[in-house]
């Protein structure tokens, strides 16, 4: 596995670069739309990208996709372009979210009939 990911104010992506299996979080997908005025657009980026990180460090970890353990997951990535220093600790909503692209990754992953 290995990952890229993405996020704006309203959700996030992981992209595992080997395969091509890519998960956007609910909200992302509508990305184009502009946030409204009272967003406070660095805080939600900064908790969609600590997310991203979580995730992708949990995978890769092969531990077990819990909310307990993404949420005790490193927000830090050091193959990150982005400076981690901006990085916020993200609220159980958010890390709910974090669970459900994780699931869907995981699913797409898994082959029909697998036991996995």
């Amino acid at each position: 596995m290995k990952f890229i990911g993405g996020c704006n104010w309203k959700g996030f992506f992981i992209l595992d670069k080997e395969d091509g299996t890519q998960v956007l979080s609910e909200k992302y997908k509508d990305q184009d739309k502009a946030p409204p005025e009272d967003a406070i657009k660095t805080d939600e980026k900064s908790e969609w990208h600590a997310i991203e990180h979580k995730l992708i460090n949990l995978i890769t970890s092969g531990k077990e996709l819990t909310l307990e353990n993404l949420r005790a997951a490193s927000i830090i990535n050091a193959e990150c372009g982005n400076s981690n220093r901006f990085l916020k600790e993200p609220g159980d909503e958010k890390l709910k979210e974090g669970i459900n692209v994780g699931l869907e990754y995981l699913r797409l992953k898994t082959p029909l009939g697998s036991k996995n």
